[in-house]
This record gives C-alpha cells, structure tokens and sequence, in this order.
C-alpha cells in the first residue's frame, strides 16, 4: 500500500507535544530540526520571507503566500541546488520554477464557544485531530489522480488538554471559485455548469462525502490556450436556462474543475439520499450569493442550473443505494423478501426429510 503520510514529533516546553505530517516523497526524515518544520506554518517567519502575502477566510483562518527557491527547502523533497538547475534549464531550453504559492490554513472555532476557545480543540474529540484527518483525506484523492489542491505539511499541538491544527497546502494557480466567476459575469456557462456537474459526481461515485459544498469550494480554470476551438464550443450552442452565453478568448474559463476544503469531510459509502444533501446546501449557496448580491434572475435561474447539475449527477450516480426513508423502505422490503426465501428454503428441506408431514398433513387412521 502507497504511503500517504510520514509524521515526525517533537516535545517541546513551550508548545508541548508537536506533530507533523508531511509528504512522504518531501525531503524532511527524523533528522529535520523543529525550527525549519515550523517555518512553514509561523505568520512571522513568513509575512518576512515570503511574496504576496494576504489572508482570507470568514475568521482570517487562510493565508496566501507565495516562497522563493532559497526559503522552499525540503517541501518538495531533498534540498536542490536552484542556481545549478538554472544554468541546466537555460541551456537546455526548460523553464525552471521560481515561485511556490502556497496556503497556510488555521483550523479556528466559531459560534459562540469559539469566542471562548478560537483555535483549541479538545484532545479526546474525535473530531480534534483536523489537519490530520483532511491531510490524509487529500492526499489520498490527489494520488488517485483527483483535482483537488497537493497538501504538503500539517501541524498539530498538543498541550494540555488541547489540540491546536494547522495545514499547508499548495494553492491552485489560475483559478476562480465560482463566486468570484458570478461577481463577474452573473451566470455560468451551460459548459461550466456541466464540468461542474461532472467533476461532482466523480467525487460521489468515490465515496466522499463534502460537509461543506458551496460555490467558494468550486474552482474552475481557463481552458487551456492551445485548444481555442474546443473553448469556443460552446458558444455557438444556445444558452440553457440560467447559463450565460460562452464568452470568447482567455475569459472562458471551464478548462478544468477543483474541489477543496475538505474539512470534516469523509469517504466511505454514499447513498443518494447524502448525495441530494450536498447539491441542496449547493443550491442553497447560490440562491444566498444571488439575493446578497441581488444577481438578475434572467442571467442567474438557480432552479434551471442546479436542475441541469442534478440531472448530470443522478445519471452518473444511478447506481447508488437510496438511502433515506426510501432507501429504508428499500432495504427493509428486500430483508423480508430474504426472510420468505429463507422459510421457504427451509421448508423444502424439512419436507424432503420429513415427507407430508412436514407441511401439517396428517396421515389417516
């Protein structure tokens, strides 16, 4: 079995019992020292090394930041000799990479106890471990190939009677959530509304259960710059109901689909009752950013849209267990039909040892 994580731990006085998990193929072993791990996910450390620095996130929980080729050091495995892959990469005609955008993500509370406790979460919870959980849980889907952000190092204190999360992702460069595209635009494309549609039911086929699926958590990328004619497809197709007219060029976006935030999500079994549970809240997310941006109703139908993603999802999805009171029903209808063929069953073996008698007849005197 591949190897998703490696976590290196430390004690220290005045953090307690630190963990990190990092990337296997990263560069870091049980050598690594405690200060350079931490660098990654120390706001000081890197507001003063690193490139266009912002935050965001409803709590301030997210920073965006981008580390030059001398402040990268083993993230992405054994320590490299930039200056010397740069000299290969001129002669020989590659384009070396110079910058690394990255995401620093805290794990914060909200509601009314997270005014009391913002960041701690306690020890024994089975929910504590957050970083760990969703590290393993992206992981596991980019090495399957899935379009989700590379995770690269999380963090987890340990101190007391607390744990305390933080996780370093890559950033997906080039990309827009579908928010961002709306503000924009005001619709969607019926191109993007089905590479949406599409990329969702790949992750409902997987298994993996999103408890957050909103339209901040959708990224759509531009279609790649060598394929015009594919991009321009779909304008020339009439505009479904609540899809705005493919637009021409570099503003078509539509190229590719990720999905991230993958806090406190799972994967395991779905049934299409979960599956209709996350396109609602879906649904629900756009009909919130349509009335708090008071988008037209003509370039943004949210009824005609989600109906056009529910359509492409279901039919991918068709094989699924039901799930809810009807996939109850279901099961419920197929254990006393198991039940009768196994009396049945039985019976049959009864009267083949027994004869008549068996079934209740009598033999005359």
């Amino acid at each position: 079995m591949t190897e998703i994580y490696r976590q290196l731990s430390f004690m220290r006085l005045d953090a307690g019992e630190v963990n990190f998990i990092v990337d296997p193929k990263s560069g870091f072993n049980d050598s690594t020292l405690y200060e350079t791990l931490n660098h990654y996910c120390d706001p000081a450390f890197l507001q003063e090394h690193a490139t266009d620095v912002r935050f965001c996130g409803g709590r301030g929980q997210t920073m965006l930041f981008t580390l030059g080729p001398k402040d990268i050091g083993a993230l992405y495995g054994p320590v490299r000799d930039f200056a010397l892959e740069a000299a290969k990469a001129e002669s020989s005609q590659h384009k070396l990479q110079t910058s690394f955008p990255l995401c620093l993500r805290f794990y914060r509370r909200g509601g009314l106890i997270g005014k009391v406790l913002k960041t701690g979460f306690v020890r024994w919870s089975p929910s504590a471990r957050r970083a760990r959980a969703e590290f393993v849980l992206t992981a596991g889907l980019y090495a399957e190939g899935f379009p989700v952000p590379r995770p690269l190092l999380a963090k987890e204190c340990i101190s007391g009677c607390f744990i305390t999360n933080a996780l370093v992702m890559e950033q997906l460069p080039h990309t827009q959530n579908l928010a961002e595209i709306l503000e924009q635009r005001r619709a969607l494309t019926p191109h993007e509304v089905i590479l949406v549609a599409k990329t969702l039911a790949r992750f409902f086929k997987a298994g993996v259960y999103h408890s957050d699926l909103n339209i901040r958590n959708i990224l759509l990328a531009p279609a790649p710059a060598a394929e015009p004619a594919a991009a321009a497809e779909p304008a020339a197709k009439p505009a479904a109901a609540g899809a705005h007219p493919a637009s021409s060029g570099a503003d078509e976006l539509g190229g590719k689909c990720y999905l991230i935030d993958f806090d406190k999500c799972r994967r395991g079994k779905l049934t299409l009752a979960q599956v209709e549970q996350m396109l609602a809240r879906l649904e629900r997310s756009f009909n919130k950013e349509k009335e708090l941006k008071e988008y037209d109703e003509s370039l943004l139908n949210v009824p005609a849209l989600m109906t056009m993603i529910r359509a492409q999802v279901k039919a991918e999805v068709k094989n699924l267990p039901q799930g809810g009171l009807a996939g109850l029903s279901a099961h419920c209808a197929a254990w006393g039909a198991a039940v009768r063929a196994h009396a049945v069953t039985c019976k049959i073996k009864l009267f083949a040892r027994r004869g008549p008698r068996a079934l209740g007849y009598k033999r005359k005197k």
